[in-house]
């Protein structure tokens, strides 16, 4: 059971990541070092996730 706790824990940790990049207030290198995640990988997470996308300047 504790690795559950584990898992839900990391997965969250990660949700609130992907929240802070689709805010715009996390680079993409800072996500992908935190997660280790590639860009490809952050942007599939993305789209089935039902926030908005990364704000692009």
């Amino acid at each position: 059971m504790e690795t559950a706790v584990v898992a839900d824990s990391a997965n969250e940790q990660q949700q609130q990541l992907l929240a802070a990049y689709s805010e715009g207030k996390l680079e993409r290198r800072e996500l992908e070092q935190s997660t280790g995640l590639c860009f490809g990988e952050i942007l599939n997470r993305l789209a089935r996730w039902p926030a908005a996308g990364p704000k692009i300047s």
